[in-house]
C-alpha cells in the first residue's frame, strides 16, 4: 500500500485527482469511490517522462489547463486536446516566488489565477499568478493558526475547496481544515475517508 498522495487536484467534490506515485486517481469524493485509475501517461497521453511519476504538485484549472509541478519545473497540459501547452522552469513563470520555491514546491492550493497557494517546508506563499506577484508569505501554523503540529511542516499535497473547506495530506493522514473560522473540521486517515487511493488497485479501462 502506498504511504501517501503525492498531490491533489481539486475540481469539485465529486472530481477529484490524486496522484500516487505513477498513477492518478480520479475520485467521487461524495461517494467515497474511484471513477478512474491509470498510470499517468496513459491518463494525459502526451505528458513528459518527468512528470509520468512523483509529481510534487498539481493544480486544476479547468480541463484544458492542467499544472504538474515536479523538482524546479512544472508542465502546463491541455487534457481535452492530449497536448502539452508549455514546460519550463518555475523560476520563468513565476518569477517573484522566493528563490527556494523556484527550486521546487511540496504542495499547491488552486483557487484561480489569481489566488494560489504555494507550500514548501513550513511557509506557505499565497501568489497572484496574473501579476506575478507575492499576495503574502507566512509559516503554516500562523496562515492556518489552528492546524495540528504535524501539518505544520512538509504538506505532501493541498485541496482547495473554497476558504472554509481546505483539505491538508500528509503521510496517511489528512486536516480537513476551515481557514475563515480558524478550525479544525477533522483530522483522519486516507484510507478512512478516501477509500481505493492508497490500496492497490487494478487499473481500469
Amino acid at each position: 500500500m502506498a504511504s501517501k498522495v503525492d498531490a491533489l487536484g481539486w475540481e469539485n467534490w465529486e472530481r477529484m485527482w490524486f496522484f500516487v506515485g505513477q498513477e492518478c486517481i480520479f475520485y467521487n469524493g461524495k461517494q467515497g469511490t474511484v471513477r478512474d485509475r491509470k498510470k499517468i501517461g496513459d491518463m494525459f497521453t502526451a505528458i513528459p517522462q518527468q512528470f509520468q511519476s512523483g509529481i510534487n504538485a498539481f493544480g486544476f484549472e479547468d480541463w484544458e489547463r492542467l499544472w504538474f509541478f515536479k523538482g524546479d519545473e512544472y508542465c502546463f497540459y491541455n487534457a481535452k486536446a492530449q497536448e502539452v501547452r508549455e514546460s519550463r522552469k518555475i523560476k520563468d513563470q513565476f518569477t517573484r516566488l522566493p528563490d527556494d520555491f523556484k527550486k521546487g514546491i511540496d504542495a499547491l492550493g488552486w483557487e484561480n489565477w489569481e489566488r494560489m497557494w504555494f507550500v514548501k517546508g513550513d511557509r506557505v506563499v499565497f501568489y497572484n499568478a496574473k501579476e506575478n506577484e507575492v499576495r503574502s508569505e507566512n509559516l503554516l501554523k500562523q496562515q492556518f493558526t489552528k492546524i495540528p503540529p504535524a501539518f505544520q511542516t512538509g504538506l505532501d499535497a493541498f485541496g482547495f475547496e473554497n476558504w472554509e473547506r481546505l483539505w491538508m495530506f500528509k503521510g496517511e493522514q489528512y486536516c480537513f481544515y476551515n481557514a475563515k473560522a480558524q478550525e479544525i473540521r477533522e483530522v483522519k486517515d486516507v484510507k478512512a475517508q478516501f477509500p481505493g487511493v492508497l490500496e492497490p488497485q487494478p487499473y481500469m479501462a
